[in-house]
């Protein structure tokens, strides 16, 4: 059937510019341009025409990329939330952000991920999620050194992109659950856990500052 703005799928441009008066308001501008006249003598309206139903027809199709993006945003937050609730970390997320420069899929790696999801999806039930990530630092719930190493990760970002995400994590006494970690025998467990206590202690400009010095 013809693609609608509503449906799930992308939309038809040509029926798009159907529905918006595009096609035919180009007929009329066209048949002035070309000399023909307007037996009604409406040119500027045609004009008026032209431009008002090429500003809907591109708010829809903003409108439907929005839409779109918000349904994949809302999927890749609940592939999330069901790898957190399984209490082993590195499936639907990945394990490893991508080497080569390359930009991360929306997920933990992507920064986009977390600015959209710290401030609300993560709040969610009193921080549900996030009390779930500090269960799983317990050494007792989870010996695997990648969701360990995730959990760190994790917090580390809700902490620096959540706007009370430092407030929020030090009443909730993760800084001890994590520094237990840094003793950890295994180094990459170490190391989410020592960036994690940074960003859980220091301010997000102080993370740049001190992430310029350790690069110099």
């Amino acid at each position: 059937k013809p693609g609608n703005i509503d449906d799930d799928g992308p939309p038809v441009i040509c029926e798009q510019l159907l529905r918006c008066g595009i096609a035919a308001a180009v007929a009329d501008a066209l048949r002035v341009a070309k000399g023909d006249p307007n037996p009604d003598g409406e040119h500027k309206a045609n004009l008026e025409r032209l431009n008002d139903a090429t500003t809907t027809c591109a708010q829809r199709i903003a409108d439907a990329a929005s839409a779109a993006a918000s349904r994949g945003a809302d999927a890749a937050f609940e592939a999330y939330r069901r790898e957190v609730l399984s209490g082993a970390l590195g499936g639907e997320s990945g394990e490893a952000p991508p080497t080569n420069g390359a930009e991360a899929p929306y997920g933990r790696f992507n920064a986009r991920f977390w600015r959209v999801h710290a401030p609300s999806s993560m709040e969610q039930d009193d921080f549900a999620l996030v009390r779930v990530l500090m269960r799983l630092l317990d050494p007792g719930s989870s010996a695997d050194p990648t969701t360990l190493r995730l959990a760190c990760h994790d917090l580390g970002q809700f902490a620096t992109y959540h706007p009370h995400g430092r407030s929020v994590l030090r009443q909730l006494s993760a800084y001890g659950s994590v520094a237990q970690l840094l003793a950890h025998g295994d180094e990459s467990v170490r190391r989410a856990s020592l960036l994690c206590t940074q960003r859980i202690m220091l301010s997000r400009d102080a993370m740049d500052k001190l992430s310029m010095v350790s690069r110099n």
